[in-house]
Order: structure tokens, then sequence, then C-alpha cells
């Protein structure tokens, strides 16, 4: 088990290699009120890394349990301004979104609106990325939630430190960190637990209506009772292995997409030269026309193997 001492230096250790990001700007901070997310921010207010005026602490009320996620967003409110930050409190309607815009699953329409809500505070407050508050817990349950419906080395890879901005897919000039990938649920629970810093409880997160807390409290328990007791440090280091694969696969990507394709903005296609393509590895071939399908539609979120 780390230590509080740890924790922290892992956590500035990994902001130290995106300065550019988050030196001397303003620097948004999502918190939910759970141990990850006021974990982090106690670390970012009392480390001396971050002068706490550039601090915006970003908290969205999803509207769906009631007075509970009331006293969230007065917590986390109360919480900023007992640490003289700056804060934002937002509000959505995740079901009334999911049934506008069709969207199969209330997990996914949540997270659209949340991403999209940290996207509208950090180009208000002119900052260049979003501080979230994952751990490693989430990048294994994010990687085998990936298996379980089926993917590729992309898939594999779960959660990166630092990552483009997921939704809206458009976005560009704001920029995703999650330093503390590296540490573990249990371990933000008992940094605040050892320094006396309160946090909220979210109930939603042990309903089994939702897939991820279905794997995190019934699939992921079971595999490392009956499997493997090392689960999670064995999916992190898949993401771990897939990362570098797909790292060394993209370089070459680039070389063939530079040869093989060619995009027309006005027509909104790609146009591939199939003689070269057919002539090009296989995992290289799907990655062309993942990448293409990416360059006409902007995302890959609805991209099946059988398209």
């Amino acid at each position: 088990m780390k230590t509080f001492s740890d924790i922290q230096k892992i956590t500035i250790n990994s902001l130290r290699k995106y300065e550019k990001l988050v030196s001397d700007i303003p620097v948004v901070v999502a918190c939910s009120g759970g141990p990850d997310s006021t974990a982090l921010l106690h670390i970012l207010t009392n480390t001396n890394y971050f002068k706490t005026t550039n601090l915006i602490v970003a908290h969205l009320n999803h509207d769906f349990r009631g007075q509970e996620a009331e006293d969230d967003a007065e917590f986390v409110k109360n919480m900023a301004s007992d640490w003289n930050l700056a804060y934002r409190i937002g509000r959505a309607d995740p079901l009334s979104y999911q049934n506008e815009k069709g969207i199969s699953s209330f997990e996914q329409a949540a997270r659209e609106l949340r991403y999209t809500f940290l996207r509208d505070v950090a180009k208000d407050v002119g900052a260049r990325s979003v501080i979230l508050g994952h751990t490693m817990d989430d990048l294994a349950e994010t990687v085998l939630g990936h298996i379980i419906r089926g993917t590729g080395l992309q898939g594999l890879i779960g959660m990166e430190v630092c990552s483009n901005w997921p939704f809206p897919y458009d976005e560009e000039e704001i920029m995703i960190i999650r330093p503390m990938l590296e540490i573990a649920k249990s371990e933000t629970e008992s940094y605040c637990a050892e320094l006396g810093v309160e946090f909220r409880r979210d109930t939603g997160n042990y309903s089994h209506r939702f897939t991820r807390n279905r794997i995190r409290h019934s699939l992921l328990p079971e595999l490392a009772i009956g499997y493997n007791p090392g689960i999670k440090d064995a999916l992190v280091r898949l993401s771990r292995i897939a990362s570098e694969n797909l790292e060394f696969i993209e370089s070459r990507l680039e070389e063939y997409w530079k040869e093989l394709c060619f995009t027309d903005a006005n027509l909104n296609c790609v146009a591939i030269n199939l003689i070269r393509f057919v002539e090009a590895p296989i995992n290289i071939q799907r990655l062309l026309l993942r990448k293409a399908y990416e360059e006409i539609i902007g995302n890959t979120t609805k991209l099946q193997e059988n398209h």
C-alpha cells in the first residue's frame, strides 16, 4: 500500500510530463466528491505544484439521484470554497438527453453530457486541459469492459494518462490528463482517511443497472477469487503492452496513409489506392479503414469489425 506521500509524488510527477498543458494557466479539475477526485483535488491544492488561483473545480449534477445528487453538488461547492478554489457547478438530465439523441446506453448519455460540460468550462476559463481522477481500478474495468464487447488494440489500451478529448469528437484544443492511473481506488480512500479529508459515496456506483458497476462489483471479484488474484494488475499490464504495440504500428500507419490515402474535404470522402492497399499487412489495412472512417464520420464510436 502506498503512503500518502507516495500518492502525492506519483500524481505530481505524472503531471510534470505535461507542463505545457498545466503550467501557469487555468486548469479544470473534475470533482464528483468521491474519494478519487477528492484525493486528486487535495493533492493539487496542497503540494504547491499549482497556484490555487489557476485551479477551477468542475462538478456536474446528473440529476437522477434526487437529494443525494444535490448534496454531492453542495459538498463540492463547500469544499472548493473552504480551499479557496474557483468552482463551476452544472446540471444535466441524462435520461432526457438519451431519449432525444437515441442513445442506447444511459451511461453513454451521462458521459457525453459530462464531457460536454467539462469542455465548456475549460473553454470558458481558457484551460488547455482537464484533470480527471481515474485510477488503476478504472483502467482495469475499462479494459475488461472493452474485451467483453469486443475490441482491438485501441480498446485494450482503455485509458491513457494524456489523451485527446473524447466528446464532442471535433474538440482539438483541450486534452484530458489522468495522473492517478498508477494508484488504486483503495489507496485514494486510505489517503483521504489518513489525512482526514472528507468525501462522498455515490450510491449510483453500487447499482447493478449499470454495466461498469456489474464489472466492478461482480465480474472482477469473481475473476480474482476463481482465476487470478492479480487480475487488475494483469489488465493494467495488458493496457501498457497494447499501448506500446499500437505506438509502433501507428508510426507505420502514417507512412501508409500518406502513400495510399487522399482526403477530399469538399466531398467528405477518403480515396484509397486499392492496389497498394491489398499489399499492406492486414493490421495496417484495418487501421487505415478505421482512420478513413474517423476522417469522414468524426469518431469511431459505432464502428464495428463487420463494417
